[in-house]
């Protein structure tokens, strides 16, 4: 086999076979190369830091801006405590959290949102995030899921069916289950994504409904 490998990336299909299984057959050794290549400890962990720091920082100014924009009464804490929660909606105390996960290629999702997102929530890491946001005296719970399953699952449904899940709908939603007397805490989740045609998508939904 005739190749012409590059000391980064992966080469073009051009330089390879036509046939597309066959250029997936000649590509396995290069990967395999490419995933053997490790950076050090140290700097990885500075990079996960940044990019936390950084994707953290891009969800609160965005749920702000939505949210006053929807029509909400925002306001801040006055004095800044550990246990302060980042933000009021019209009197009730949010606090926004950033999932960051791998995200793995799926085409079937449950039938019902709910349930699909109930169970995304189940995993340790999101369970972890609103354990923070509980600690933190929250009433709601707000996710943004942005690059994770949840969030992948929560546009790609609203792709198969049709539907719009707005942010005002969702925020009103999760302020009526904050006055209730329901015990459970309702957790806001929000995605951004780009279909094939390059449509920008954003959706937002809260579970409980």
């Amino acid at each position: 086999m005739k190749t012409n490998i590059k000391p980064f990336g992966i080469p073009l299909k051009e330089e390879f076979s036509p046939n597309d299984e066959q250029y997936y057959e000649e590509l396995q050794p290069i990967l395999h190369e490419i995933r053997k290549r490790r950076a050090s400890a140290g700097l990885t962990q500075s990079l996960h830091n940044i990019r936390n720091s950084i994707y953290g920082y891009v969800s609160e100014c965005m749920f702000y801006r939505i949210a006053h924009d929807s029509g909400f009464d925002i306001r801040f804490p006055k004095k800044s405590i550990d246990k302060n929660p980042d933000i009021f909606i019209n009197g009730f105390s949010a606090e926004i959290k950033t999932l960051i996960d791998s995200l793995d290629f799926q085409e079937k999702i449950e039938p019902s949102l709910v349930k699909e997102v109930m169970l995304s929530l189940l995993r340790s890491k999101s369970r972890a995030k609103i354990n923070e946001a509980l600690e933190q005296n929250a009433n709601i719970v707000i996710l943004d899921a942005t690059g994770t399953s949840i969030g992948y699952a929560i546009n790609l449904w609203a792709s198969k069916n049709n539907k719009t899940f707005s942010a005002q709908k969702a925020i009103e939603n999760a302020i009526k289950l904050a006055k209730s007397d329901l015990v459970s805490i309702p957790v806001v989740c929000f995605a951004q994504a780009y279909d094939l045609q390059c449509n920008y998508k954003f959706s937002m939904t809260v579970v409980p409904e």
